[in-house]
């Protein structure tokens, strides 16, 4: 039996990346920002939770598409509810000095991220363009590292790196086989919605999010209905109040209908 949440549902949480950007036909899910404009309109609040850092978030284009009413970024490690930043972690500048030598010692492209802009601190390099390309990315610009606050940074590498990053003050996670997120932290998503939920005062009991990946876990520990996509990573799958259909058969409309939610 559908279940309707029509009058329990304040706030949803969407992943990006397979969520509601098809990596596979290479576009964003029209039918998902048709769904969002409806609940929006009946006062449910609509927040972008993802791994990717500001910029890259935004040169992706989810905000010409839709106008959010904020953003969880950088796995939590940086929160904004409309326009205004309200959470920020930073990492150290000695971490960063360390890691730009490092980088220009080993030829290692590295991609700093800020609050809202990102540059290579070091050349580019084969990595990084193939890393840009499967991302779907703009090539930021390149300058050097002068201070700014960094809300995280990407190594690019194949090899083991772990000897030295353990030498940082800094929480680091390979990602993929070519790339190193570096944080000041352990930044998961859940910590980030528990704080959004806190300023807009809404409980954990009126909140959903869509996820697909094993990031998105602790989103799904930290709202009542945590969906999973059906292209889902199987362990998601196991963590999630509901599987929906694939992103690419309109995972997230059918769900929101199978609710009720539209």
């Amino acid at each position: 039996m559908k279940r309707k949440l029509d009058d329990e549902i304040k706030i949803i949480f969407f992943d990006i990346d397979h969520t509601l950007f098809d990596h596979e036909a290479g576009h964003f899910i029209t039918s998902s920002f048709i769904a969002m404009e409806k609940l929006q309109q009946k006062g449910v609040k609509i927040f972008l939770c993802t791994a990717r850092p500001f910029r890259s978030m935004m040169w992706l284009g989810p905000f010409a598409r839709f106008n959010f009413d904020g953003y969880i970024a950088v796995n939590g490690g940086l929160i904004a509810i409309e326009d205004k930043i309200i959470y920020k972690d930073i990492l150290e500048p000695q971490t960063i000095n360390k890691l730009v030598a490092y980088a220009e010692e080993r030829k290692l492209a590295l991609e700093i991220m800020t609050t809202k802009n990102a540059f290579f601190a070091t050349l580019e390099s084969d990595i990084s363009k193939q890393f840009m390309a499967h991302w779907k990315e703009t090539k930021p610009s390149f300058k050097p590292y002068e201070n700014e606050e960094v809300t995280s940074a990407l190594l690019f590498s194949k090899d083991d790196e772990s000897s030295f990053l353990k030498t940082l003050d800094c929480y680091f996670h390979r990602f993929c086989d070519i790339g190193i997120d570096i944080y000041p932290h352990h930044l998961r998503k859940g910590k980030g919605i528990d704080i959004v939920l806190k300023m807009l005062n809404i409980a954990k009991a009126n909140a959903m999010a869509f996820g697909d990946d094993i990031s998105d876990i602790s989103m799904f520990e930290h709202v009542k209905y945590g969906i999973a996509m059906g292209n889902a990573k199987e362990d998601c799958k196991k963590k999630a109040y509901f599987v929906t259909k694939s992103i690419s058969r309109n995972g997230v409309t059918y769900a929101l209908k199978h609710f009720k939610l539209i």
